[in-house]
């Protein structure tokens, strides 16, 4: 699949050599970190290099400014949209945006009829977001987790 160019931006697919800046870009986000089990670090970021995964990176230059992840579950008929993060200093320009719609091309090109993801409920600028794009709530669902 070819890598998407807006602009100066381009989206393409992450690999190795990106995860150190993409560690630090997702170093103190909440909606993050509050994510049970997820931790960036080479391990969980190497599992969205596999085929059935999606790492897109947002780059302007050399910087890193963007990033998503997603997992395709084609039998099931879905992609299932994981996170997606912009660098504070680059919010509100397009780049959300342009990760999500490379993300929909190459769900389309799979062949795969609908994207799918979570959003915490006290995320409202994400709900604001996904709205905008178009997507849809589905259902009011609580996600129940203990820490052992």
């Amino acid at each position: 699949m070819d890598d998407a160019s807006i602009g100066k931006m381009i989206i393409c697919r992450a690999t190795k050599k990106d995860f150190k800046e993409l560690a630090r870009l997702c170093q103190n986000v909440k909606e993050i970190e509050d994510f049970a089990g997820q931790e960036y670090d080479d391990r969980y970021l190497g599992y969205y290099l596999t085929k059935d995964k999606e790492l897109l990176v947002a780059k302007i230059g050399k910087k890193m400014v963007g990033a998503l992840n997603a997992e395709y579950e084609k039998m099931a008929g879905y992609t299932f949209f994981v996170n997606i993060i912009v660098k504070k200093s680059h919010r509100r320009k397009g780049i959300g945006r342009a990760l999500m719609r490379e993300l929909e091309k190459r769900t389309r090109e799979k062949r795969i009829p609908r994207i799918m993801g979570f959003v915490y409920d006290w995320n409202k600028k994400m709900h604001k977001i996904m709205l905008h794009y178009d997507y849809k709530p589905t259902s009011k669902t609580t996600l129940y987790s203990k820490r052992l």
